[in-house]
């Protein structure tokens, strides 16, 4: 494994380049493509005058142990900064860099949500198709690509009972199950934001604030409380217009 310890770049956000698995070539594309997302979702951030926690220095590993790339669980047990990545994805140009520094920037305590906006920043200015959907539209995927039946039974107020950092899924625990959570956050949270705009569900975000080691759970109705509608009713608003999508 090559490491660049201390190696600042990114506009001193990155302390740390750890590649094993990885060509000279895509390492430095990747790096390259990186520095541009951290100054894309710092822009984002501002423009959407989201509240986050100061960003530590971010330490990068990239190798084919993983994979998964993970930066909102390691922050929860500790290694806020500490974004991993596989050597697969790094290799095929598919890393979802956008979603994984939303995690870091605004990390947040509800699963569902901070999965939800880290998808949706994804696709709104990612530089490449990525995990969950890898540009296909996500709402069609929630209509198309999931069974109908499964799209029934899925019980947002139980999703929204998720803590980081338990298993965001509709219910079981295999890849589908947990492919489908993904895929069902990303449509819902943005469903919230093109329906309801960025300041209620910057209010909703605020709401279940990120604590390193803690689970975050909701003490209110928040939903009605910001929306008017219980997340009961705003559901069958969102399976509406999903169901309403026809499939090719």
């Amino acid at each position: 494994m090559s490491s660049h310890a201390n190696a600042h770049d990114c506009g001193g956000r990155v302390a740390s380049w750890q590649f094993a698995g990885v060509s000279s070539e895509h390492e430095k594309k990747f790096k390259d493509a990186f520095c541009r997302q951290v100054e894309a979702v710092e822009h984002w951030v501002a423009k959407n005058h989201v509240p986050g926690p100061k960003v530590p220095p971010l330490k990068i590993v990239v190798s084919p142990e993983f994979h998964l790339a993970m930066s909102l669980v390691p922050a929860w047990n500790g290694e806020w900064g500490l974004m991993q990545f596989p050597a697969s994805r790094v290799n095929a140009g598919q890393v979802n860099m956008a979603h994984e520094l939303i995690h870091v920037y605004l990390p947040n305590g509800n699963r569902m949500l901070a999965e939800g906006l880290s998808s949706f920043v994804q696709d709104e200015i990612g530089s490449n198709p990525a995990f969950p959907n890898f540009g296909k539209n996500i709402d069609k995927m929630a209509r198309c690509d999931m069974p109908q039946q499964d799209l029934h039974k899925v019980r947002l107020a139980r999703l929204d009972r998720i803590a980081t950092p338990d298993l965001m899924t509709i219910g079981g625990e295999s890849q589908a199950d947990s492919l489908a959570g993904y895929v069902v956050a990303s449509s819902f949270v943005r469903f919230l934001i093109e329906t309801h705009g960025m300041d209620k569900f910057r209010k909703l975000y605020a709401r279940t604030p990120f604590e390193p080691g803690r689970r975050v759970h909701r003490t209110s109705d928040d939903w009605k409380e910001i929306y008017g509608h219980s997340i009961g009713d705003i559901e069958k608003k969102w399976k509406t217009k999903i169901e309403a999508l026809t499939c090719p």
